[in-house]
């Protein structure tokens, strides 16, 4: 036994020379970094809740049936956050949404968003929860997250809330099946070891490396230990591959796969100057797991022969990926660093050709091609997890690819065929935002029915008991 735990001891730190030198280190002090210094800028939140419990204590109430919806929205960076607004805006039964805001100038930006007029929502800071729960009567409470840090605070918020009783129902809806960034966080806001956690609920040596790359090749995607002890009725995902991931973890809690709604393009963003007889875009967070460099290398070659081709890239962060490695706007390169809603859309109907591409899939669901199919651009993408659903209406393709196959598959699909067309007009009508709404109440209205049957079983059980 001696030589077994030296052995193991031994390989764990192999192991972790291994990728220092690999450089996951690297990454991990530079996420260290990064989370001590949004410490610096903690929310101030406290205006912004006390305005809500005041609009909540002086709002007639809703007629029953209405949801609370926990999310993050704009101004927040993150595409969960446009898309939870442009979805629910679409319900048929009434919504409030209750959101984390870091300042009381984004929360008054947010209530006073003219994409709240049309719908049935109202939107409240996220503190204001429990004040809501006793004014009004909800009938469901519908988790909305992913796996960025803007997702911390709703879910510690919702895992100090589930400590008290309840009889709310709770679904979740899970954008990214892999959450190994958010549990790790939300650990360390709670003061939990993660490493702790991990070997608590899937069994690991304590001595193995817990690197999220090793994680991930385990199949361990960080959610039994968030949601585990949460007593939630139900999940939701956008896709079967982000199904068979969650039901790996949790495999006792009723699962429904819905879709990743098609979200309506403003027309009436601002123009975007014409730069050349070619526009390729790709969208999103750049890196090595989205094929960044993939894209860049291909462009380069394609401009050979059209060198007025421009390759947009636009997402959060993007002028520090562009300065990392030399794009500069007279080789052909547009870039736009965290744009804004209306910008944003403004760029996705400026490209002819979309290219969104993944190394591997982590059961993502993805807001930029279902608004680029929405508008009816040809859109290339990965033939892998969540975008394969996409397969009839984009053109999926296979790795290993190499940058001259994308450059000529980028010039084929310039302009989409008539066949995809027709099929892509039907995937709209089938993804649309209020037929997504429609299904969730369906998943709740049978989280109800199932909660009221177990009442009632109970109730007659009883009965019995004191008949006798």
């Amino acid at each position: 036994m001696f030589l077994i735990r030296k052995y193991r001891k031994f390989r764990a730190s192999y192991h972790n020379f291994r990728v220092t030198i690999r450089g996951s280190r690297f990454d991990d002090l530079r996420n260290y970094i990064d989370h001590r210094l949004a410490d610096l800028k903690r929310r101030d939140d406290s205006q912004a809740t006390a305005h809500s419990v005041a609009r909540l204590e002086g709002a007639s109430r809703h007629p029953d049936g209405a949801v609370a919806v926990i999310s993050c929205m704009p101004p927040a960076e993150t595409g969960i956050a446009t898309c939870t607004l442009l979805t629910f805006r679409t319900a048929a039964y009434p919504v409030d949404i209750f959101a984390a805001y870091g300042s009381i100038a984004d929360y008054l930006l947010g209530v006073s968003d003219p994409r709240l007029c049309d719908g049935p929502l109202r939107l409240f800071e996220l503190g204001s929860l429990p004040v809501a729960h006793g004014r009004v009567g909800y009938r469901a409470e519908v988790l909305v997250i992913g796996n960025s840090d803007h997702n911390v605070p709703l879910m510690m918020q919702l895992r100090q809330a589930r400590r008290f009783p309840t009889a709310m129902p709770l679904i979740v809806h899970i954008h990214d099946a892999c959450l190994l960034n958010l549990c790790k966080r939300v650990m360390e806001a709670e003061g939990r070891d993660f490493r702790r956690a991990l070997c608590t609920h899937y069994g690991l040596d304590p001595v193995r490396s817990f690197d999220f790359d090793r994680l991930l090749a385990d199949g361990i995607h960080g959610l039994r230990p968030l949601f585990a002890d949460l007593g939630v009725d139900a999940i939701v995902v956008n896709s079967q591959a982000a199904a068979e991931m969650v039901a790996s973890e949790l495999p006792d809690v009723p699962l429904h796969v819905l879709f990743h709604p098609f979200l309506p393009v403003s027309r009436r963003a601002p123009n975007v100057p014409a730069a050349g007889s070619l526009r390729i875009g790709s969208f999103g967070v750049a890196g090595g797991a989205k094929r960044t460099d993939l894209v860049v290398d291909a462009f380069r070659i394609l401009r050979r022969d059209e060198p007025d081709a421009r390759l947009v890239l636009a997402g959060f962060d993007m002028a520090a990926y562009a300065a990392a490695h030399g794009l500069r706007p007279q080789d052909g390169f547009e870039i736009h660093d965290s744009p804004t809603d209306a910008a944003f859309d403004a760029l996705l109907q400026s490209v002819d050709v979309a290219v969104q591409l993944r190394l591997r899939s982590l059961g993502e669901s993805s807001g930029p091609i279902s608004r680029l199919l929405q508008i009816g651009k040809p859109v290339i993408l990965s033939n892998i997890g969540s975008f394969a659903d996409y397969r009839d209406v984009a053109r999926a393709v296979d790795e290993p690819l190499e940058p001259a196959d994308l450059a000529r598959i980028i010039l084929e699909e310039r302009t989409m065929s008539r066949d995809r067309q027709v099929r892509l007009d039907a995937f709209r009508k089938a993804h649309a935002p209020d037929l997504f709404c429609r299904r969730l109440g369906e998943v709740i209205d049978g989280v109800t029915r199932s909660r009221d049957q177990d009442v009632g079983s109970v109730a007659d059980l009883t009965g019995r008991k004191a008949s006798r």
